[in-house]
């Protein structure tokens, strides 16, 4: 099962969240420092961006099991914190 990894820039904690409690409100809230993602940023943006992610390797799993000789290839996304708070990452 697949989660999301939150790093809060605020205080520096982070927290997971799995997909089965993502409507819980409470998860968008850093639980050390208690400063909240924006509603409608988590519903429209980061919601959405884990189901495409888990979706593209759900499709990378069943064409490696699918077709013989096909590789396996599984992705993620990970943000190098030099990058922070640049734009274009």
């Amino acid at each position: 099962m697949g989660y999301l990894k939150i790093k809060c820039h605020e205080c520096g904690g982070s927290w997971e969240v799995y997909s089965y409690n993502f409507r819980d409100d409470h998860l968008r809230v850093c639980p050390h420092c208690y400063k909240e993602i924006d509603r409608q940023t988590w519903n429209r943006q980061i919601i959405p961006a884990y189901g495409a992610l888990k979706d593209a390797n759900r499709e990378l799993i069943k064409d490696h099991e699918g077709y013989p000789g096909v590789a396996l290839f599984t992705i993620e996304y990970k943000n190098r914190a030099s990058e922070w708070p640049r734009s274009d990452f």
